[in-house]
């Protein structure tokens, strides 16, 4: 059995070959060039090789990787770093004005460990992955069910093997043919990048230099959706977050996410999510002051 501490959270006992779910975290921020972390840096909370997995919702970290010759990728918008703690790689935010947001999830690799280790190996630690795809569907649920003590560790252990199964396959030999292509990754770059304005589908194709149809085309192969439906989810996710965090009037909010007025904006939200931009918040927040605490850190 394996007991670890982590981050003031409890301690949980668990078998040392199991794959667990350790952490995660949903839209977090970077604000300081001080934020970063180093593969080599001893953490106590990190008994064993732990998976890291970190997705670029906006904003831009760095990735360095490498024993001998030392490898840096950017990680824009609509990129994931994976890679295996300990390990010779670190990450930071290299500061700016725009703070870097990203989601994040931590397994405890156990009998896993091979397989992801060769994996990363083989297809390399930096790639383009659409938000909308199930890999990136599944890191939302663990960060989700990321607080310790909410679930034992056989039902995180599921989350894990979920994880690491999800992983396996976005990389599997049978789906090389749908990797995104560089040009879906810029455009959903520029999409994340400019969600305040009112984006038409030429903006879209002049930042990859494609077509309309092209542009279609792409976004129905490698997304699954069109991209007029795809930049209004992105919106509406941009919406949820801001009405949840902040005060701001649901006018505002529209405005802030890119639609023309308050009421077409309220229309595509309850068309969407079921509920009003106001009874969304009111919901959010009830529930928020329901859930269970977290333990403060030590």
């Amino acid at each position: 059995m394996v007991e670890y501490y982590g981050m003031g959270r409890p301690a949980m006992r668990i078998p040392d070959d199991l794959c667990v779910l350790r952490d995660a975290g949903d839209h977090e921020q970077a604000t300081s060039a001080k934020y970063g972390q180093n593969g080599w840096t001893p953490r106590s909370y990190m008994v064993s090789d732990t998976l890291v997995f970190q997705y670029t919702w906006s904003g831009k970290g760095i990735f360095e990787f490498g024993e001998r010759t030392k490898r840096r990728r950017d990680l824009p918008p609509a990129t994931a770093f994976m890679t295996v703690y300990p390990g010779a790689f670190r990450y930071w935010y290299p500061g700016g004005r725009e703070p870097w947001e990203f989601s994040w999830v931590s397994v405890t690799l156990g009998d896993q460990t091979e397989r992801v280790r060769n994996l990363i190996d083989d297809v390399g630690p930096v790639h383009p992955i659409p938000p909308d795809s199930m890999l990136i569907d599944c890191l939302k649920i663990c960060s989700r069910h990321s607080i310790p003590h909410v679930l034992n560790p056989y039902q995180r252990s599921i989350l894990g093997y979920r994880f690491v199964m999800e992983l396996m396959d976005h990389f599997a030999t049978d789906n090389e043919p749908l990797r995104m292509p560089p040009a879906l990754a810029q455009c959903l770059q520029f999409i994340e990048e400019n969600l305040d304005r009112r984006l038409s589908l030429g903006d879209i194709c002049r930042s990859a230099g494609l077509s309309a149809t092209s542009i279609n085309i792409m976004f129905r192969k490698h997304v699954g959706i069109s991209v007029f439906r795809y930049l209004n989810q992105r919106r509406l996710e941009k919406a949820k977050r801001i009405l949840t965090a902040s005060d701001q009037a649901v006018k505002a909010v529209a405005s802030m996410v890119g639609f023309s007025t308050d009421n077409y904006f309220c229309k595509v939200f309850r068309k969407h999510v079921g509920v009003s931009p106001a009874a969304y918040r009111a919901e959010e927040r009830m529930d928020g002051a329901t859930a269970p605490p977290v333990q403060d850190e030590a």
